[in-house]
């Protein structure tokens, strides 16, 4: 896949987020270490280094599928894979610790902490989102179309003028930090380069002279 189809991929699957705000090298492979997080393990999500973990998980979980929906590559991951991603999603807040002690930033011995838990703060604004729905369309956030869907999130999304996607922990909209979420995964490589990449794992020595499979063949 060549960096214009890269690009395109990555606009179409985002297509709610500035056009300025989506390109490969903003979106895939960045570690975002201007956070002092580091991205690591399946979920692709900061890794805390003590314990006291908070459990906030979204509990709108139908809106937040549907807010997926509107925003994730549905063609690329299917519905599984959509489904699979909202699940990553609520596991790595269930996981999330406020205002963790982050990885030291290289060189440097400035003690950082990771931002308050964001959960409550998304949680309103899917019961927003979901009043909203009701009261121009009198029906529920789930029970709209994707264009309807995507007709009340733009505005929410545009507001943040953002120039590439902030680390998940930073996102001001649940929308937002989903997409985030999802772009920092392996999974999320692999798409867009159509290859099995496997960002973060290691292959070995004796395969890093052979290039990644193609996404969905064997041997």
């Amino acid at each position: 896949m060549g960096r214009s189809d890269r690009r395109t991929f990555l606009k179409q699957a985002a297509g709610l987020i500035p056009a300025a705000a989506v390109g490969a090298r903003d979106v895939v492979g960045t570690e975002r270490e201007s956070e002092g997080v580091t991205l690591g393990g399946a979920d692709g999500g900061p890794k805390a280094e003590t314990n006291g973990l908070t459990g906030s998980r979204l509990t709108d979980e139908a809106v937040l599928q549907a807010v997926a929906e509107a925003t994730l590559p549905v063609a690329a991951l299917g519905s599984a894979g959509v489904a699979r991603v909202v699940d990553g999603f609520q596991d790595w807040l269930d996981a999330y610790e406020p205002v963790a002690e982050l990885n030291h930033a290289y060189l440097t011995h400035e003690l950082r902490y990771a931002p308050a838990d964001p959960g409550p703060r998304w949680q309103s604004q899917l019961e927003a989102l979901d009043t909203e729905a009701d009261k121009r369309h009198g029906k529920p956030f789930p029970e709209l179309s994707v264009v309807e869907r995507r007709a009340l999130l733009e505005p929410e999304l545009r507001e943040d003028r953002l120039g590439s996607l902030p680390n998940t922990t930073r996102a001001r909209h649940v929308a937002m930090g989903l997409l985030a979420y999802f772009y920092s995964t392996p999974e999320a490589t692999d798409l867009c380069y159509e290859a099995e990449i496997s960002r973060f794992d290691c292959r070995g020595l004796e395969d890093m002279s052979a290039p990644p499979r193609p996404l969905g063949r064997e041997g």
